[in-house]
């Protein structure tokens, strides 16, 4: 029996509808496909899709996959970091002095005690146990506070609290007030000043030495007028005859530069 040749067409054309009929079964048929099908296993050049029956995995614990958010508990302590203490026990202030029951353990013994009273002056109750201060105390409806720790015996103030803050804390600020902060000011001059303006100066470190300011004065050379060195250094020197009832000079005469300078603090007054 004689096999006649195939047609090279037929044979091209028959790979082309087996080839079509593979992608068509593939495509709709691939939800159906086993699990151990991967995308690795098909033609990377296919629009084919690859699906699994696996269950998705479940998603770690947290806000969006991030980092886990602690457990709430009432009464774990402040985390670090600052912020708003939200579940934490109230904060403790460090300025706070020891008062009522602290004081049980602080001063077991005997205690001085004064009384607060804003209208007649504090009153000094004498001296008696903290037990019998506290119960004092807790009957005028104050707190026992402790004054002086360090005296013999310890000094404990009955008085509101709130009051005693706030008494401290006016107390404050009337010494920041009265506590004035020395400045210095400066006072510049050529070593060929005229006498009028000389005068004009001295008037202006007068008045700042009378403020309690330290006056820096700086005799200013420019160029050659370097070599004129000691006609500054006799000018400060006049400076500080003019200004010895007022002020005394700190330190010695330095020299920085192109420039003399020369630093007068105010006398003390007694």
């Amino acid at each position: 029996m004689q096999f006649s040749p195939l047609c090279p067409s037929r044979l091209l054309v028959t790979l082309c509808l087996t080839l079509g009929l593979v992608y068509l079964v593939t495509a709709f048929h691939a939800p159906f496909l086993p699990t151990h099908v991967s995308r690795s296993s098909l033609s990377t050049s296919s629009p084919i899709r690859c699906y699994s029956t696996r269950p998705p995995s479940p998603r770690p614990p947290g806000n969006g996959g991030g980092p886990s958010r602690p457990p709430f508990r009432p009464n774990s302590p402040r985390p670090s970091g600052g912020g708003r203490n939200r579940w934490g026990p109230p904060e403790v202030d460090p300025n706070k002095p020891p008062m009522n029951d602290a004081l049980l353990r602080m001063a077991p013994g005997n205690v001085r005690v004064v009384i607060s009273n804003p209208e007649d002056g504090d009153e000094m109750a004498g001296v008696m146990a903290t037990t019998e201060a506290l119960a004092k105390a807790k009957e005028m409806g104050l707190d026992l506070i402790m004054i002086s720790e360090t005296a013999d015996p310890p000094v404990v103030k009955i008085i509101d609290y709130g009051k005693f803050k706030y008494s401290l804390e006016k107390k404050k600020k009337e010494q920041k007030k009265k506590a004035k902060t020395t400045e210095v000011k400066e006072v510049k001059m050529s070593y060929k000043i005229e006498n009028h303006d000389y005068g004009v100066r001295m008037k202006q470190m007068t008045r700042f030495l009378d403020e309690g300011d330290k006056v820096k004065v700086m005799i200013q050379f420019r160029g050659r007028e370097q070599q004129h060195i000691d006609l500054g250094h006799e000018l400060l020197g006049k400076v500080g005859g003019d200004l010895k009832e007022l002020a005394v000079q700190e330190g010695v005469v330095r020299r920085e530069g192109g420039r003399l300078i020369a630093l007068f603090k105010p006398k003390k007054t007694v």
